[in-house]
C-alpha cells in the first residue's frame, strides 16, 4: 500500500523539507511504532504522491488567497547565484549566474504569495514586476493599505524607491512599514550657528566625498558669506568619512580666507552643538500629531520643526 499522506505533504511544504526527506522520516516512524517490520513492509510512503499532494495544496492555497482582498504586502529581494540553463546551438549547458530574487508575503497572517525573478535589480523594474504579477493573476490591489520591506534607501527612497513607485502606479498613498528600524527614515544634512538656523537638506543617496563637496560649495559657502561676511566665522563638523575626505579637506583649505575650519578632535561629540539640536529636533517631531508615517511625511515634519526652532 502506497500512502500519500496529504497532511505530511503540507507540513513538509510549510517547513521547507523535501519529499524524499518526509518519506524517509515517516518510514522511520512506522518502523518505530511497529506498523512496518522486517517481515511486513506493505506500508510505503510514496514521495511522488507527496509531491502531487504538495502541488495540490499550493494550488488550493493560492486559489483561496486570490479570493481574499489583499490589504498588506511585504516584499524582500536579494541577488543570489542561481543554476540556469543556457542553450548554445543544439546543446544545453547548466551554468551558475547571479539573478535577482523577489519574495512576496501577504500580511496579516504571513501567507506566502509567490517568488519572482525581475530582469534587473532596479527599483523601477522591481515595482513593475510586482504590479505585473498581480495583473497577471487578476488580483486587484485596489484595497491594498500597507506595504513593507527592509529599511534601505533603495526600497524606501522618498523620490524613486520601490514603495514610492508602487504608490505612483496605484495612485494612492500606502502605510509604510520597515523591518529593521520599524519606521520611516530619511538622511539629512543640516547647518546652524549660535544665533541662527541654516539649511536642512535631504540626501537622496549615501553621502560620499564628491556629494559632500557639492553641499559645501552650494550651501555652506553661500550661508557663511551671508552670516559671516567679515570672514571671521568658524565652521565645525565631525570626523565622518565624507567630511574628512581629500576633496572636502582641499575645498575647505582653498576657502580658508572666507571662514576658518575648526578641527574637531576624534570621539568628542559633546563639543558639537549640532548633536543637541538634532536631539531636540527629533523630540519635536515625535510630539507631532498625527505622527509621520512615510519618509515624505517625516522629511516635512523635520523641515517644519527645523524652521520653528528659535534662533
Amino acid at each position: 500500500m502506497r500512502l500519500g499522506l496529504p497532511s505530511a505533504a503540507v507540513v513538509g511544504d510549510r517547513f521547507g523539507v523535501s519529499d524524499r526527506a518526509v518519506a524517509l522520516q515517516l518510514l522511520q516512524v512506522f518502523f518505530y511504532v511497529g506498523l512496518t517490520t522486517s517481515n511486513n513492509s506493505d506500508l510505503v510512503v510514496d514521495e511522488n504522491k507527496l509531491r502531487r499532494e504538495r502541488a495540490k495544496f499550493r494550488f488550493q492555497a493560492l486559489s483561496e488567497a486570490k479570493a481574499l482582498p489583499l490589504k498588506g504586502l511585504y516584499f524582500d529581494s536579494r541577488k543570489d547565484f542561481t543554476l540556469i540553463e543556457e542553450r548554445v546551438d543544439t546543446k544545453r549547458y547548466t551554468i551558475k549566474a547571479k539573478e535577482e530574487h523577489l519574495c512576496l508575503i501577504e500580511e496579516l497572517g504571513s501567507r506566502y504569495i509567490t517568488h519572482l525573478s525581475p530582469s534587473f535589480g532596479t527599483a523601477k523594474q522591481i515595482s513593475a514586476t510586482i504590479i505585473g504579477y498581480f495583473k497577471g493573476i487578476t488580483r486587484a490591489l485596489s484595497q491594498l493599505l500597507a506595504i513593507g520591506c527592509d529599511d534601505t534607501t533603495f526600497n524606501i527612497g522618498w523620490k524613486s524607491g520601490v514603495i514610492r513607485r508602487l504608490e505612483l502606479k496605484l495612485g494612492k498613498p500606502l502605510q509604510w512599514g520597515t523591518i529593521q528600524s520599524g519606521g520611516a527614515s530619511v538622511m539629512v544634512w543640516d547647518l546652524c550657528i549660535w544665533r541662527d538656523m541654516g539649511p536642512l537638506i535631504c540626501l537622496e543617496t549615501t553621502l560620499t566625498g564628491d556629494r559632500y563637496l557639492s553641499i559645501l560649495s552650494d550651501h555652506l559657502h553661500s550661508f557663511m558669506s551671508i552670516v559671516h561676511s567679515d570672514g571671521l566665522g568658524q565652521f565645525q563638523q565631525d570626523n565622518a568619512t565624507p567630511h574628512a575626505s581629500r576633496v572636502a579637506t582641499k575645498w575647505l583649505q582653498e576657502h580658508s580666507s572666507d571662514f576658518r575650519h575648526f578641527h574637531l578632535p576624534p570621539k568628542s561629540p559633546e563639543m558639537n552643538i549640532i548633536e543637541d539640536i538634532r536631539d531636540a529636533l527629533l523630540h519635536a517631531v515625535e510630539k507631532r500629531s498625527p505622527p509621520p508615517r512615510t519618509p515624505m511625511d517625516f522629511l516635512t515634519a523635520l523641515q517644519d520643526s527645523w524652521c520653528e526652532f528659535p534662533p
